[in-house]
């Protein structure tokens, strides 16, 4: 259920209303009954504390196939360069973690990966 409060600072209506409208203590009238300055009754909750909404939030049109067609020939395609140059890094990044395939002997001209690990607290300089 709604109700409704003025939320003046000096109003002296503390009552809270099922209706939205004016606030009859807050409002000003002229001599004839006409509003000069109005005052509206603002939402509250249950305890008269100020309604706080969300502010909501926009649908989201239904995604079609004309916007997957569109989408997917939108989408940048990689040269040749860049595409030899994927697979040069994927072949590096594959011999980087421990090709199965290969195995290191005396003639290999790189480290083996354990070799690149380090104990905790191990320094890389000689101690003095």
């Amino acid at each position: 259920m709604n109700w409704w409060k003025c939320l003046e600072e000096d109003c002296s209506d503390e009552r809270m209303y099922h209706w939205k409208g004016l606030c009859k203590s807050c409002t000003g009238y002229d001599k004839e009954g006409k509003v000069i300055t109005a005052v509206q009754r603002q939402e509250v909750t249950a305890t008269g504390t100020k309604m706080v909404k969300p502010k909501p939030r926009p649908n989201p049109q239904p995604l079609t196939l004309q916007d997957m067609k569109t989408v997917r020939r939108q989408q940048k395609k990689l040269t040749k360069k860049q595409m030899e140059a994927l697979r040069a890094a994927e072949a590096h990044t594959k011999r980087g973690y421990g090709d199965e395939s290969h195995t290191c002997d005396d003639n290999c001209d790189h480290t083996p990966n354990d070799a690149q690990i380090m104990e905790i607290g191990e320094s890389i300089n000689e101690e003095e």
